[in-house]
């Protein structure tokens, strides 16, 4: 009897253990500014969105090797790889780089170009000053 009294307590004790972990952190530029709204995503389809102060919280998460990725529109994708331990939250800093191709349409020519035309002074009679804008659609 004895036996089976230090078994089951060593079963209490092993179940009371954390098996997952998590992952938290923040989004950022590469300032520092907070990034609110990105998308924070593991293979599998879990996905998060930072919130207004650009933090997040993964959770449930298997111990190991994690590649977290991080979405924001002006900015360019980044995956970091984080390591998991069970019972503890990782956390990191997650700076994203701003797109350097917004506004000339990724390298891209534009589809559509239109001309925007101002006469000076909000009068139609004079010169006439037309600048293209450009629509990446």
């Amino acid at each position: 009897m004895r036996w089976w009294g230090s078994f089951a307590f060593a079963c209490v004790a092993l179940a009371g253990q954390d098996r997952t972990g998590a992952i938290s952190g923040i989004v950022t530029d590469r300032t520092g500014a907070v990034i609110a709204g990105a998308t924070v995503s593991l293979p599998g389809g879990v996905e998060v969105r930072s919130n207004e102060a650009g933090r997040f919280v993964l959770t449930d998460l298997a111990p190991g090797s994690h590649a977290v990725k991080l979405h924001s529109p002006g900015f360019l994708d980044r995956e970091v790889n984080v390591a998991v331990e069970p019972g503890k939250s990782t956390e990191i800093v997650a700076d994203m780089e701003v797109n350097p191709n917004i506004g000339n349409c990724g390298g891209q020519p534009p589809r559509l170009e239109v001309f925007w035309v101002t006469w000076p002074l909000g009068t139609m009679i004079g010169p006439v000053i037309v600048q293209p804008v450009r629509l990446c659609l």
